[in-house]
């Protein structure tokens, strides 16, 4: 404990309430104070259960719980997944661009957790730890700092069904999902070819929300029921479908059109002028980090839009789509054209 940081203001949990200001119209402060209350009840809880527990103040609990979950490693031991704290080993910094440098596990046969050079490393030069491939939105929150221009960064979105839809009770009991409440916090990145799956799992969703047909059309992209529902709190089954017709990617480009634009119109000040700020040099490690952060979710939502408003051009094209998508540069969303709407579209052409 004693080598523990007793500087934690770099954490969003610890901002001031002017840097949380920096923050407003980013989903990092909603989910900062609801962090913050979930933690408060914990504590409480705690001390409820055991009243010697009050030595330590809420504070305290709060500072020293988010400096384990920053130091926390996942390991195997003996076949099991399992979460530890290992000393000395959790000193090490990230490096961005350093991957592969090393290695970590816990031996089972030396019974220790265990740091190797996979590369050549000088005497004298600092080692680094990868921590993996993560989006600014968990680096910032678990370890207080960020990668400027990670391509790995994403938004959540939170789906929800349209309550004038006479199919919404049926269409929420096909995926398990709660009517009265939002679907699922969904990840977009903002580079589609990082995590395909997440972002096909949005449109995917966001399909069957948008769909007007008979829904019998969903039975054969649905998985079986998830079996243990408390490692999903939110669906009991999974979709995966491909874009399903003409006027239902057209209503999904609609729906993700007006998220986007509704989720930039929470923040206080245009991309632009994020872009200025961050020139300015004496800006605090506090203040870039959170305007870089919000400037990066604007870029994602602008992303969005110009990816919504591109396949509704296409869309109206039909026969022309190809031909036009060539001409186009290459953009961190190509893949959704490539691999869903442009055979969808080329697979029409080719029957009509």
């Amino acid at each position: 404990m004693n080598v523990y940081p007793r500087d934690v203001s770099h954490f969003p949990m610890f901002y001031s309430d002017e840097e949380r200001k920096l923050l407003a119209g980013a989903e990092m402060l909603e989910h900062v104070e609801e962090e913050i209350e979930e933690v408060t009840e914990e504590y409480e809880a705690i001390v409820s259960a055991v009243p010697e527990f009050k030595e330590y103040s809420l504070e305290e609990y709060v500072k020293n719980k988010t400096l384990v979950i920053s130091r926390i490693f996942y390991v195997k031991m003996n076949g099991v997944i399992e979460r530890v704290m290992v000393p000395l080993a959790d000193m090490f910094n990230h490096h961005y661009e350093r991957v592969g440098e090393t290695s970590w596990c816990y031996n089972d046969k030396e019974e220790a957790f265990t740091v190797s050079a996979v590369k050549p490393i000088a005497a004298g030069d600092a080692i680094y730890e990868h921590y993996g491939q993560k989006p600014n939105y968990r680096f910032l929150f678990y370890y207080g700092f960020l990668i400027e221009n990670n391509m790995h960064n994403c938004v959540y979105i939170k789906l929800s069904f349209n309550k004038d839809d006479a199919n919404v009770r049926h269409k929420a009991s096909l995926i398990g999902a709660d009517v009265n409440s939002y679907i699922k916090a969904f990840k977009f990145f903002e580079y589609y070819n990082i995590d395909e799956a997440h972002n096909d799992k949005f449109f995917s969703y966001l399909r069957l929300v948008e769909y007007k047909g008979s829904l019998g059309v969903f039975g054969r992209y649905l998985n079986p029921e998830v079996p243990n529902v408390m490692m999903c709190k939110f669906l009991k089954r999974k979709l995966r479908c491909p874009v399903l017709s003409v006027e239902n990617e057209k209503c999904v480009l609609e729906k993700v059109k007006a998220v986007a634009k509704e989720r930039l119109a929470k923040f206080p000040d245009p991309y632009e002028s994020d872009m200025e700020l961050l020139q300015n040099k004496s800006l605090s490690f506090n203040e870039r980090n959170c305007i870089v952060f919000r400037s990066d979710e604007k870029r994602i939502f602008r992303g969005l839009i110009e990816l919504a408003d591109l396949g509704l051009k296409l869309i109206e094209m039909k026969t022309a789509a190809q031909t036009y998508y060539e001409q186009l540069p290459t953009l961190p969303y190509a893949k959704y054209f490539e691999k869903l709407l442009l055979p969808f579209l080329n697979k029409l052409k080719s029957h009509s």
